[in-house]
């Protein structure tokens, strides 16, 4: 192997170490993460500071997003661009709020000031869940709208 080839194998390595420990950090904090050992993630990219996956746990697919800020509302504004989520409120409430139409209902619940979880119902079912929290230099969004992505 040239000398080159071999540099660009540790450059690929290095990066390779970097990002899943990047993930593995921001994992550490995710309740949903930590109650089972059936987690699953894989980069799908990263650019600007955001890093997307898509990841399993126990046959339950979601994206996930790991974007380098310590605001949960930047991160959150970050994901309505990226997913092109226009019906949603462009702000976070301060509290916990609920938002019900005729059919759907979308609830806000802190459950700390670094954890903020977003239900969506139809006709009272579940059908799609957001879970936002920080992580030491990063906010991580586990989506599970499957949401398009526009990245």
């Amino acid at each position: 192997m040239s000398k080159q080839g071999s540099i660009m194998s540790r450059l690929l390595i290095s990066l390779f170490f970097t990002f899943f420990s990047i993930a593995l950090a921001a994992t550490k904090d995710n309740k949903l993460a930590t109650d089972s050992t059936n987690l699953a993630c894989f980069k799908e990219q990263c650019k600007g500071g955001i890093c997307i996956y898509i990841c399993n746990i126990s046959d339950i697919d979601f994206n996930r997003y790991i974007i380098e800020s310590s605001e949960i509302e930047y991160a959150y504004a970050t994901w309505l661009e990226l997913t092109k989520m226009e019906y949603l409120p462009q702000t976070l409430p301060n509290e916990n709020y609920e938002y019900t139409d005729e059919q759907t209902t979308i609830k806000y619940a802190w459950k700390t000031k670094d954890r903020l979880e977003i239900g969506f119902y139809e006709r009272e079912n579940l059908v799609g869940s957001l879970h936002i929290y920080k992580s030491d230099k990063f906010i991580v969004i586990d989506d599970g709208l499957h949401s398009i992505i526009n990245y």
